[in-house]
């Protein structure tokens, strides 16, 4: 009786006892070929299989007693401490961080696909911008892919000189900044204001994160809907690229990816490490996946979670990932 009348107290407090850990595993996967919409007319290639970006599932809030007992006993969700996930941010700003490398990843793989389509794209003097950090002065003044051009008159070279020009002024003071929205030019006047401590010293900022801007040879539109960070990168370039050569990438296959893809001043675009490498195989097997594309270090973690049906391929560049898929034989249909 003491125990029944224990347990019956206990265990509803599980659900409101929370622990400083949030629970990871296999989220959903989409194939990127149907999520691209070329605009202006461009001509453009249908393919016979799919690429699929995956991603992991994370729980929204930390988790409760009885989250993290199921999450012990499931080998396929992993407890990562609040800390690791969080690192001193709060959840909104994690979000907003998240989103943020979302769209820098979608425009490096645009910028590299394209170059690797033999296509013009060409740097563009200036400094694009990126996202508006909400709270600091550039916030609903500037917008994201504004391209900056001058700054209290001084043209504006690319976003290492636009840095150098923010950071003369005193923090506090007023800064005009010249830049392009859409065909237009227009010029908005910001009160800087103070940057975090680094090795104890502010410096003067208005909010923005900027990046090399590039003319790009079409206009397209990747829809990631909700799916967030920077991990799509290599898989989103490999599916624009296939969406705008006649020859089919995929043979058929079912090709799931992961990776960062970060464009190097010599043209090259790399592949970068990204987070839960286990658990995107797992979505890629449950999806159907023969073919398993990871950052070359990261491979040997992929294959040791991958079933035997699937092939896990590690790339260093994304030259390296269209040489795997160009290489591919096409899958053979079943009679």
């Amino acid at each position: 009786m003491i125990l029944a009348f224990v347990v019956a107290v206990i265990a509803p407090a599980g659900y409101f006892i929370h622990l400083p850990y949030y629970s990871v595993g296999p989220g959903p996967s989409v194939d990127v070929l149907d999520l691209i919409q070329a605009r202006g007319g461009a001509k453009t290639y249908p393919s016979k299989g799919r690429l699929l970006l995956t991603t992991v599932s994370e729980s929204i809030n930390t988790v409760n007693v009885w989250d993290a007992v199921l999450a012990w006993v499931d080998p396929n969700v992993t407890l990562i401490p609040e800390q690791a996930v969080l690192g001193g941010q709060t959840s909104r700003e994690v979000e907003i961080e998240n989103q943020l490398e979302m769209d820098d990843s979608k425009y490096q793989a645009e910028v590299a696909a394209f170059q690797a389509l033999g296509l013009n794209v060409t740097p563009v003097a200036g400094a694009r911008i990126l996202s508006v950090v909400e709270g600091l002065p550039a916030f609903g003044k500037l917008r994201a892919q504004d391209l900056i051009v001058s700054i209290d008159g001084v043209k504006v070279k690319d976003p290492e000189g636009a840095i150098v020009l923010l950071q003369k002024h005193k923090i506090g003071s007023t800064v005009t900044i010249g830049f392009v929205r859409g065909r237009s030019t227009r010029t908005v006047r910001l009160k800087t204001a103070a940057s975090a401590p680094v090795k104890g010293k502010r410096h003067a900022l208005v909010g923005v994160n900027l990046e090399t801007a590039f003319r790009l040879p079409r206009t397209l539109d990747v829809d990631t809907e909700n799916i967030v960070g920077p991990s799509g990168g290599m898989i989103i370039a490999l599916s624009i690229y296939d969406t705008f050569t006649p020859q089919d990438l995929t043979g058929g296959h079912i090709i799931a990816g992961t990776g960062t893809i970060t464009l190097l001043s010599n043209g090259q675009a790399v592949i970068g490490d990204i987070g839960g490498i286990e658990e995107k195989v797992r979505t890629a097997s449950a999806h159907g996946a023969d073919i398993f594309l990871a950052p070359f270090d990261q491979a040997a973690a992929a294959r040791k979670v991958a079933p035997k049906s699937m092939k896990v391929i590690g790339v260093r560049t994304f030259a390296e990932a269209l040489k795997v898929l160009k290489a591919l034989p096409p899958l053979a249909k079943a009679s």
